[in-house]
């Protein structure tokens, strides 16, 4: 859905690099932001969706907040469950240091990175940065001759499974007291419960029974 109300259908490519939902027709591909972007639903050929919305973040710069798109885990009340994918590239070149102590470039070296983002966030706009896990990680070698070993998948170019979870994944948890900022009085009450049901809260399935249960007591 367009930010002016307007609803579109077709086929959709989302690249999560560049934050850019693009929108194919027979003749053309037009390009949208998280600012022109309310919301929208990608299904593949299994039917499975994705639902993504656009929600004012701070990204680059404090107490500046922009538009981006975040991935809805999981939504109940007054609670959701947030994702958004990052991407890394990173190149330096590499060499020996010869007999007489001058060092000779040989190539370079690349390392891309593809993280997945975790956040809690309740109906009053707060966001917390929750959990990380590593995708995708590997290094190319190219010679400066031309000669090398070379990864198949070029930059930007990830399939649908680069960015695919499941529910028994282990994320590691990057601030601990997301959820009590999040849960606020309750916390206590969770506590026990997370004690009680022996709930892994580095699983996405440990969070939602956890906020399946917040949300039977808030």
């Amino acid at each position: 859905m367009l930010a002016n109300g307007e609803s579109l259908s077709g086929e959709f490519n989302y690249n999560f690099i560049t934050g850019i939902l693009s929108h194919r027709t027979q003749n053309n591909s037009t390009p949208y932001s998280a600012r022109t972007i309310r919301k929208f639903v990608l299904r593949n050929n299994d039917l499975i969706e994705k639902k993504f919305y656009s929600i004012p973040f701070e990204i680059d710069k404090p107490n500046r907040k922009q538009p981006i798109f975040f991935e809805v885990i999981y939504q109940k009340e007054n609670v959701a469950i947030l994702s958004r994918h990052g991407y890394d590239y990173k190149e330096r070149g590499v060499g020996n240091t010869d007999p007489n102590g001058v060092y000779v470039r040989a190539g370079t070296q690349t390392r891309e990175r593809i993280t997945e983002f975790i956040y809690l966030a309740d109906d009053k706009g707060n966001i917390f940065l929750y959990a990380k896990a590593k995708k995708d990680k590997y290094k190319t070698f190219q010679l400066d001759s031309g000669f090398g070993r070379k990864n198949d998948s070029p930059q930007n170019s990830y399939s649908e499974s680069k960015t695919n979870r499941t529910s028994e994944l282990k994320y590691k948890i990057t601030d601990s007291d997301a959820i009590s900022l999040l849960t606020k009085s309750h916390y206590y009450k969770l506590k026990k419960y997370i004690k009680q049901k022996d709930l892994d809260l580095k699983t996405i399935k440990g969070l939602t029974t956890l906020f399946n249960y917040y949300t039977s007591i808030n």
